[in-house]
């Protein structure tokens, strides 16, 4: 009141501006459960995207996988309702197609039975006879054959776990005994669930393949993580590149490629493939550096374990 300054020092050691360890605490806890909370949210967003794509990639190895569960937010419904109607409608196309050739492969068999009887009343001398019962035999194979394709498809076999080495084994033991040089190189750890009768005749059918253009064959047995690789190498002439997928074409022959003495009907690896899909399995040909072809059969674990069959 008298007019004098009053000066006040004012000491910042006075004063602790820094957080406590309390708040601290509590702000990387709200950092953690936001952190927390983006992750489930980012999860919960791309989890139906990642069952869309497992089951489109179990699609394209295995027609009759079971459908998408139809649940979740709207965009996902109708995204896996609209592939479960796509998968009905291949499925439905695919199995017209196999009734059709199975339909032609039953009606053919009456007069083809006929032609057969009226040619074996012909003069056994006759060159001419032994031309058209050879003639008839392809036929009568190349029916067989697609009433085997049309069966390869179908669903009626169960799948069982199985040891593949003593699969294997009793598979090449039996070609030995008939006298083919057959061989097996690696082993399996685990059993592996497999359509028994299928998974044979696929095997069966690249076997006799690959001993149709070569002295010798080696079976190849390798398991990685949850894949079962399936090699048949043989010394043969190969395949041109660009026809390695083509062969796979039922009745398309590529007797030029190998040899041009060979006989049959051109189902055989149609037959396999087919089979293999059934397995959840993948089939494919490769030319060898070092001369020959390598048939590849990959088997895949969780297709055949975790989907419906």
């Amino acid at each position: 009141d008298d007019g004098k300054w009053l000066c006040v020092v004012i000491s910042s050691d006075a004063y602790d501006f820094s957080p406590s360890q309390a708040s601290l605490t509590m702000l990387l806890l709200e950092a953690g459960l936001l952190i927390l909370l983006i992750l489930v949210v980012v999860h919960r967003v791309v989890r139906p995207l990642r069952v869309l794509s497992g089951k489109a990639e179990s699609f394209g190895r295995n027609l009759y996988t079971a459908p998408l569960p139809e649940d979740g937010p709207t965009e996902v419904r109708e995204a896996a309702r609209a592939f479960n109607k796509m998968q009905e409608r291949i499925r439905a196309g695919v199995g017209q197609h196999e009734r059709i050739l199975a339909a032609v492969a039953h009606d053919l068999r009456t007069p083809l039975t006929r032609i057969r009887l009226r040619v074996e009343s012909m003069d056994p001398a006759s060159p001419l006879r032994a031309k058209l019962l050879g003639d008839i035999d392809i036929l009568g194979g190349i029916m067989a054959n697609s009433a085997e394709l049309t069966r390869g498809s179908a669903r009626d076999e169960a799948a069982v776990r199985m040891d593949m080495n003593a699969l294997l084994d009793s598979l090449v033991s039996d070609r030995q005994d008939m006298g083919q040089d057959v061989s097996l190189e690696g082993s399996c750890a685990r059993p592996w669930t497999v359509r028994p009768n299928s998974f044979r005749r696929c095997l069966s059918n690249l076997l006799d393949n690959a001993l149709r253009y070569s002295g010798s064959v080696l079976i190849q047995l390798r398991e990685k993580d949850d894949i079962l690789q399936i090699d048949v190498l043989d010394d043969g002439p190969g395949i041109p590149p660009d026809m390695l997928e083509q062969v796979f074409e039922p009745f398309f022959r590529l007797d030029e490629a190998r040899s041009p003495h060979t006989g049959g009907s051109g189902l055989g690896l149609s037959i396999a493939r087919s089979m293999a899909c059934r397995n959840g399995g993948e089939l494919s040909l490769h030319n060898r550096p070092e001369g020959g072809l390598c048939a590849r059969l990959c088997l895949y674990r969780s297709a055949m374990e975790t989907e419906t069959l």
